[in-house]
């Protein structure tokens, strides 16, 4: 019985203790709470404050954004693309505005203006795929505007180009070889012909380059002596 009591009155005061200790902690906090409340105030209410500046400002930069991007896609003529692109020219889309120009005045047969802005689409990093496919549109522009010999040229430049895909090499190459046929330039036409065909280990996994490189080959065959 001894023990028990004793046992006892060791918890009870292990739990003062406890108890004690907790009231401490507490009232130790509430009055840090008290002297600090104004401090902690204007801390949270900085916090808010900036918090709605920089929403409002990310707003902001959004509604600049949807701006320019809505005036690069409207545009259509070219007054309205040049515009745009003073004005916005910096904005990823204005790439897509000014590709839509390079095809308007090469469909005018404007095609010195049309290289210019091709040219300021590479000093701007376009991708080069996309690059590649905006220059071989705009020789076969050349070609249905009857600059023939031209587009052969630019075409048989653009195959030779090391840095570019086979694919597109390949097709640019077919389709100078096609155009110096027609112009009845045999010996250009082989060469470039048979550039094309040698591209075939390039192309071996790609299904657009196989069928340049068949009517290459077909060409080659049916009709160089």
């Amino acid at each position: 019985m001894a023990i028990a009591k004793k046992s006892t009155a060791r918890q009870k005061a292990i739990d003062a203790e406890i108890t004690n200790t907790l009231f401490n902690d507490l009232t130790k906090f509430e009055m840090f709470f008290a002297n600090h409340l104004k401090g902690i105030a204007i801390a949270g209410g900085a916090i808010v404050l900036l918090a709605g500046i920089g929403f409002g400002v990310y707003m902001q930069y959004r509604a600049a954004q949807h701006k320019a991007e809505s005036a690069l896609t409207a545009a259509v003529t070219e007054t309205e693309l040049r515009t745009v692109l003073n004005e916005y020219g910096s904005h990823p889309a204005a790439r897509y505005a000014r590709l839509r120009l390079v095809r308007l005045l090469s469909e005018a047969g404007q095609f010195d203006k049309a290289d210019a802005e091709l040219r300021l689409l590479a000093d701007a990093g376009l991708p080069m795929p996309q690059l590649l496919r905006a220059e071989i549109d705009n020789a076969y522009r050349m070609e249905t505007a009857g600059k023939t010999a031209e587009a052969a040229a630019r075409l048989a430049a653009i195959g030779r180009r090391d840095q570019a895909g086979a694919a597109f090499r390949a097709e640019a190459l077919y389709g100078a070889g096609r155009l110096y046929l027609a112009g009845n330039d045999q010996a250009k036409a082989a060469e470039n012909l048979k550039a094309a065909t040698a591209l075939k280990p390039q192309v071996q996994q790609d299904p657009a380059g196989q069928e340049w490189l068949s009517l290459a080959t077909f060409l080659l065959n049916s009709r160089i002596k």
